[in-house]
């Protein structure tokens, strides 16, 4: 699935493909692991978790099954389960790690200005600032991200218009 917000499709999850004999070499590099055993040694069909294995908070899943069939019908059943809770995980991590190193000064202003308590990460920048707008960034060499904010009260559903704000605030 496309990543919600994106102005392009971006996959929310990068798939690699690990030979089994190379699997305990990259268990530990990764944090969300999906390992697929199918065979007919494989009493019934089910999924094993564990966070933790190798790694701290790595998302460890097992799906194990007799045949490709009952692989399929497994992982239908537990897709949403393994996707929410890898993203769960991902969340979490993303928090704790703007929480540890957050971007003080637009951090302060939101807090000062607003009274609003808002985890943003080190790296971002105060571009603009002016009566209830802020606008910040991070920006590098392989991305940006920019985060806007105003406070407006709201008098029509047209408000929401992108180019009505981009309109009012360039």
């Amino acid at each position: 699935n496309p990543l919600f917000g994106l102005p392009q499709d971006e996959a929310t999850f990068k798939v690699l493909h690990i030979q089994p004999s190379n699997f305990e070499r990259h268990l530990g590099k990764h944090r969300n692991v999906i390992q697929v055993q199918v065979g007919s040694y494989i009493d019934s069909a089910q999924l094993l978790y564990q966070n933790g294995l190798k790694a701290r908070d790595q998302q460890y899943f097992l799906l194990q099954a007799k045949d490709s069939a009952e692989l399929i019908k497994l992982f239908g059943e537990k897709q949403s389960l393994i996707e929410n809770m890898i993203l769960q995980a991902e969340e979490k991590r993303l928090l704790e790690g703007y929480t540890r190193f957050p971007a003080k000064k637009v951090v302060a202003l939101f807090k000062d200005k607003y009274g609003i308590e808002i985890k943003i990460p080190e790296g971002f920048h105060l571009n603009k600032e002016s009566e209830n707008f802020i606008w910040s960034s991070l920006e590098t060499q392989k991305y940006s991200q920019g985060l806007i904010f105003f406070q407006d009260s709201l008098e029509d559903i047209a408000q929401f218009n992108t180019q009505i704000i981009v309109d009012r605030f360039n």
